[in-house]
């Protein structure tokens, strides 16, 4: 079958606590409801199931993956992994989409 490759970011997360690193940042209330929604609507799809899952390591994008898990709890069968390195080449524009291949490629061969 045919493979699919869905990428998401992290949903809502919040500025309140100045004293958090950027990388530390949690999801907001909102954050959350809007994950539970994109999780529902990917169920409708049939795209909740994924045999491999590469995830920032950042905290929102942790809060994320988690919300998708309360709801569809399959999600938590998947190979996951936490990638700092996602988060670090997100904010350097441009190299993004090279550092997505690569990693894609080594992962899903291992």
């Amino acid at each position: 079958s045919p493979l699919r490759m869905i990428m998401l970011r992290h949903s809502d997360s919040s500025t309140e606590d100045a004293s958090l690193k950027d990388h530390d940042r949690p999801l907001t209330a909102w954050g959350r409801t809007q994950a539970s929604e994109l999780c529902r609507n990917l169920i409708d799809r049939g795209w909740a199931n994924p045999d491999l899952v590469l995830c920032s390591a950042s905290q929102r994008s942790r809060e994320t993956l988690r919300e998708l898990a309360k709801v569809h709890h399959s999600i938590e069968d998947a190979e996951t992994h936490f990638l700092g390195s996602l988060y670090h080449f997100a904010a350097m524009d441009g190299v993004t989409a090279e550092h997505l291949r690569e990693t894609i490629v080594e992962r899903a061969a291992e």
